[in-house]
């Protein structure tokens, strides 16, 4: 999944540091050697390396792998499970990968603390948008918390991934009834421990990414504080992450890649139960009842728009901001153009809208 801690040494975290939390050794000769082109091998399939974890977000990507799409665009992928999104990015920097799926959060602090990243494209959103999140708040029965009545929670134990992107979600929710994060009582807890939090009652509710509120719904009983489908004031989409590096030296690959992803997506949209299916032979801990519940917030849609960057600088860096992850001062609208490279993407909705054409269409002028 895309959501990934990243703050456990606080705000001002150096560079080395981040390097030190993502738990790789550098090892120049060899991550070099990974990307040396072979002799005599020109036809051969370009190889791709990229750092996920297997998440109904991100399912499209195995799609993409279990039915040849990344072969039939002359790629031959090697994915990668890391650690954390620290570890993804670590190994981005490092050419021991190429690509990662990782948060918002994760992207924004990586770059902000010297780290040359470069988003290409979005993993999961609602295109067209500038308001979506995968996160949702649900409770505990025993709560006397509401479906829709968000205000109740003041001063309810609200379980969270601290640092992750439930983080800014759920500052953003409570923005919306006059509440701020200190209003309620933070637990750490971490998106698979989410429903045990609830049954047990060490929390009475909790803010977490799907397809974990599905679970806790289906699997505990947990009531939907914020429904399926409903979005936070806040736009936290999948990013898709490379270095500036590897941006420069394999563009041609790059698109390939986003080509091949974007035809994976929308055979996901077309067979959602067969995408499901493959999914979950990745992801033992799923069930289909719970993808399927789930697949109602998440959107398998990688396109990029006006406002896709417009919610970036609006909703995404402000939010960063107010929890510290980034200066209150930060120029955002620079922040957001110097990270976020389209062009990649845009290339592939101009080439192939076929791909796209089952989707909702992009709003009169906003396209890029």
């Amino acid at each position: 999944m895309t959501h990934t801690a990243f703050h456990a040494d606080g705000p001002r975290m150096s560079r080395r540091r981040w390097l030190q939390l993502g738990g790789a050794s550098l090892f120049p000769a060899a991550a070099l050697g990974l990307f040396l082109p072979r002799s005599g091998a020109a036809q051969a399939p370009a190889t791709l390396v990229l750092a996920t974890t297997p998440g109904l977000d991100s399912a499209p990507m195995t799609v993409a792998q279990d039915i040849g799409m990344y072969a039939k665009h002359g790629l031959d992928l090697k994915s990668e499970a890391p650690a954390s999104g620290i570890d993804a990015t670590n190994r981005v920097i490092t050419r021991n990968a190429d690509l990662a799926t990782v948060g918002a959060v994760v992207t924004f602090t990586a770059y902000t603390r010297g780290l040359p990243v470069r988003v290409i494209g979005l993993v999961h959103s609602r295109a067209g948008t500038g308001q979506y999140a995968t996160s949702r708040i649900v409770a505990s029965a025993k709560a006397g918390i509401g479906p829709g009545v968000i205000a109740k929670l003041k001063g309810k134990k609200v379980g969270l991934f601290v640092g992750t992107d439930p983080d800014g979600a759920l500052r953003a929710w409570l923005s919306t009834v006059g509440l701020t994060i200190k209003d309620v009582q933070v637990v750490n807890v971490r998106f698979p421990d989410s429903p045990a939090a609830l049954s047990t009652g060490s929390v009475d509710a909790v803010c977490v990414i799907e397809p974990w509120a599905a679970v806790c719904q289906l699997e505990v009983g947990a009531v939907a504080v914020t429904p399926p489908g409903q979005y936070p004031p806040i736009f936290m989409p999948g990013l898709i992450l490379t270095s500036a590096d590897t941006l420069a030296r394999r563009r041609g690959e790059l698109l390939r890649f986003l080509t091949a992803f974007a035809e994976a997506q929308q055979w996901s949209r077309k067979n959602p139960d067969k995408a499901i299916d493959i999914n979950l032979a990745r992801v033992k801990t799923l069930t289909a009842e719970a993808s399927r519940l789930a697949l109602q917030t998440i959107g398998w849609d990688m396109r990029m728009t006006k406002r896709s960057l417009a919610g970036l600088v609006e909703k995404t860096v402000p939010v960063l901001a107010q929890s510290g992850v980034l200066r209150e001062d930060v120029n955002a609208a620079a922040l957001v153009g110097q990270i976020v490279d389209p062009s990649l993407t845009v290339e592939v909705q101009r080439s192939h809208p076929e791909l796209f054409a089952d989707l909702p269409p992009i709003p009169a002028g906003g396209e890029l």
